[in-house]
């Protein structure tokens, strides 16, 4: 059950209007794990704008930050959370649900310190209307067509190197090639599909901000 349904099987929710998705990627700067060294450490976000209040924070899988700023800034929507939300989830974030005009929703989740904000600043309870159709968000497949069309490859030929061997015509060479061929198989598609998801941080679209741990000296 979705974060609210009792609240908006009732006839009323809490509910803010969001006005702006953006997907933010954040590079800190810190002290590294050998003396005198650095590393940075990314992390990204959904950003979100609730009735006039920026910078509200919704905790979504990684990988969907940039395609759910890509498809839902435009249409903008609605955040939904529980009337009862300071009793949920004790002092962890928030459950909501985010609600486009075309009943498209995906769940997230708020830090308590966030959503007190569009609280305190008017954000109303809305009246629900029953029987209101919604559908999930179905997500993106971030592999090409041609990598999808290389793994498939990889695994035709992975079975028919097993061809011998459920025939029983399978050489000495020929019984242990699919054994080899198998983990070979999944290395590279363990690589072909880690920097697919890699590929997502360079895309266009990122509100790019940096940090730097004040131990770090320029």
């Amino acid at each position: 059950m979705t974060p609210g349904a009792e609240d908006a099987a009732a006839g009323e929710v809490n509910a803010g209007y969001v006005d702006r998705l953006t997907a933010v990627h954040m590079a800190h700067t810190t002290v590294g794990d050998r003396a005198g060294s650095t590393k940075v450490v990314d992390r990204v976000w959904l950003s979100a704008e609730v009735d006039d209040v920026s910078a509200i924070e919704l905790c979504v899988d990684r990988a969907d930050v940039l395609a759910l700023a890509a498809e839902f800034d435009e249409t903008t929507g609605w955040l939904v959370w529980a009337r009862r939300w300071s009793m949920v989830n004790e002092a962890g974030p928030v459950p909501a649900v985010f609600v486009a005009p075309d009943g498209q929703i995906f769940t997230c989740s708020v830090p308590r310190s966030d959503i007190r904000r569009p609280a305190a600043a008017g954000a109303t309870r809305e009246a629900t209307t029953p029987g209101t159709a919604t559908r999930p968000w179905k997500g993106v497949c971030r592999t090409s067509p041609g990598t999808r069309l290389t793994v498939v490859g990889l695994y035709a030929m992975v079975a028919a190197s097993s061809l011998p061997a459920l025939t029983g015509n399978a050489g000495h060479l020929t019984g242990y090639l699919p054994l080899a061929l198998a983990p070979v198989a999944a290395v590279l598609t363990a690589v072909l599909v880690a920097r697919a998801w890699r590929r997502t941080l360079p895309l266009p679209g990122w509100e790019r901000r940096r940090s730097r741990d004040r131990r770090v000296r320029v």
